[in-house]
């Protein structure tokens, strides 16, 4: 094969790799917004059940019983999974205070 064959090779394959990069890169870049949006609204999500858990049980005074505090604690650790805190470790302080009933 002679030089100039060689470089336009080298040149082909040099434009389908950049092609291929710039491709995989506007993937990335879509995914990474798609799963920022999708944590932000788990993040949401989990905050509206701690808020709604801490009405029901601190503020309305209902019996907070193990299995559901159980499940408050895992939405918790979802929520401070995300580097979420706020009015939700407000909200979540506040229902471990709690007494349980059985």
């Amino acid at each position: 094969m002679g030089v100039v064959a060689q470089q336009v090779v080298s040149l082909v394959i040099a434009a389908l790799f950049g092609a291929l990069t710039g491709y995989l890169g506007g993937k990335v870049r879509r995914l990474t917004a798609r799963d920022r949006a999708i944590e932000q609204g788990i993040g949401i999500i989990l905050r509206r059940q701690l808020m709604e858990d801490y009405e029901t049980y601190a503020i309305n005074g209902e019996p907070l019983t193990v299995e559901k505090r159980r499940e408050i604690d895992e939405c918790w650790e979802a929520y401070h999974g995300l580097d979420l805190n706020g009015s939700g470790a407000k909200a979540y302080e506040a229902l471990c205070a709690l007494d349980m009933t059985l």
